[in-house]
């Protein structure tokens, strides 16, 4: 079994090999739109498959958000992205020291990312060097339940940190259809409180859990030429491993708009 520091170390000299082949002149460019500049509406959602362990403590971890990417294309420098989103859940259930709350919660997500694409010459075929940070943040405020039988109410936050690096494999197929496959690695920082009050007393009660991992991950892409602009479909599967192991899987989609 390959240890973390052995995998970062070949995933280190593979993709440096590759930027030596990149040195080669050779077209950056792999979007359908000639744009230097467009913006897309985006959409995602993750979730993890089983609760993650943290402390003693188990959560799930869900995200999702609509939001706006702007991007700024190069033909030799790469490609330049960055994401705002917002999200709202109308009713989740958190539990934390003993207490089981709902509600709805808030979720603000940021990004900014980075891709390097090399079209071999006279091929079908591509790779693309990858890297992006991501910052999920989760607020909920008077979330209602019950603690050791007793009504209490609660506030809770919730803060997810992802950056990432990957090497992809692109085709290009007839009518501007593009297909894409990764692998990754990820460092990534969870942290999440509560704090909660009986609502018959003056007691007070709260929580803290924080964790940091680095993990492999793998995606799956396709990108698709529509009469308003490009549709572009994703699917990432994750490792994530705390206290326990589980998977956090991911979707995405975007409609990206050339603006000149």
């Amino acid at each position: 079994m390959h240890t973390h520091k052995q995998y970062k170390k070949k995933f280190r000299i593979f993709v440096a090999s590759l930027l030596l082949i990149c040195c080669i002149p050779a077209k950056a460019d792999i979007s359908t739109s000639k744009a230097k500049f467009d913006v897309a509406l985006v959409a995602d959602y993750a979730q993890s498959k089983d609760g993650i362990e943290i402390d003693s403590k188990t959560f799930t971890f869900k995200t999702g958000s609509l939001g706006v990417r702007t991007a700024y294309r190069t033909e030799n420098l790469g490609h330049f992205f960055a994401t705002a989103g917002l999200g709202y859940a109308p009713s989740e259930t958190a539990t934390f020291a003993g207490a089981s709350v709902s509600g709805p919660l808030h979720v603000q997500s940021y990004s900014l990312a980075f891709i390097y694409p090399y079209l071999f010459p006279n091929s079908d075929f591509g790779i693309d060097l990858r890297a992006s940070t991501t910052t999920n943040k989760h607020n909920g405020n008077r979330l209602t339940g019950f603690k050791s039988g007793k009504a209490v109410t609660a506030s809770v936050g919730a803060t997810s940190n992802f950056n990432r690096s990957s090497l992809g494999v692109n085709y290009f197929g007839a009518n501007d259809l593009a297909l894409s496959a990764g692998i990754g690695v990820y460092d990534w920082k969870l942290s999440a409180t509560g704090n909660g009050s009986f609502d018959t007393s003056d007691i007070n009660f709260s929580t803290s859990a924080e964790a940091v991992g680095r993990d492999k991950y793998y995606y799956l892409e396709a990108n698709m030429p529509l009469p308003m602009g490009n549709l572009e479909l994703g699917l990432r599967r994750s490792d994530l491993t705390a206290d326990n192991k589980t998977v956090l899987m991911e979707v995405y989609a975007g409609l990206t708009i050339p603006i000149g």
